[in-house]
């Protein structure tokens, strides 16, 4: 998981990573739980993904690293 990105992510949507966890109805220690084990949930992936309006490409780069096509 690429959490640098993830965070860019979230200031250029004008909140921080700290409030991420509430936006898509998660604890903030599951959330910080699930970014050490990279262990999301799709439903949570797609509510990253809504809340930060990511494309696709950005999603796979985020989750499941840059290399991925």
């Amino acid at each position: 998981m690429n959490k640098q990105q993830l965070r860019l992510k979230c200031l250029a949507k004008g909140f921080n990573v700290t409030e991420l966890p509430e936006k898509i109805g998660i604890s903030k220690a599951t959330f910080y739980r699930k970014c050490k084990s990279n262990e999301f949930t799709i439903r949570e992936v797609k509510a990253i993904k809504e809340t930060l309006a990511l494309s696709d490409k950005d999603t796979k780069a985020i989750f499941f690293g840059s290399d991925v096509s």
